[in-house]
């Protein structure tokens, strides 16, 4: 019998005999202790479900934080280039200017 329904058992009615209630009775509680039972094997399929989905979630953020982290860095270098292939563009115009003056 189901650990739950066994003090709930006892702490409603006290010390009885299983064996001593009649078959109506007997046959409630094997309901109910099979519905514990089924409860329990939810419970551990639903936590074993969330633990799963929870490690993927993990997973998912540190892939996405370091594809970030790649394009972050990518930007920056970017932006160096950017920086200097305008300041050379303007240096060739200074050049420019000054040889056609």
């Amino acid at each position: 019998m189901h650990k739950l329904l066994e003090r709930q058992l006892k702490r409603a009615l006290g010390d009885i005999n299983v064996a001593n209630l009649t078959s109506g009775w007997r046959a409630f509680l094997e309901m109910v202790d099979k519905t514990y039972v089924h409860f329990d094997e939810d419970r551990a399929l639903l936590d074993h479900s969330l633990d799963l989905s929870s490690r993927e979630h993990g997973e998912l953020t540190r892939h996405l934080q370091e594809e970030i982290k790649k394009k972050e860095a990518h930007m920056n270098e970017t932006e160096k280039l950017r920086v200097l292939h305008e300041q050379e563009i303007a240096e060739l115009k200074r050049q420019l200017n000054a040889s056609s003056q």
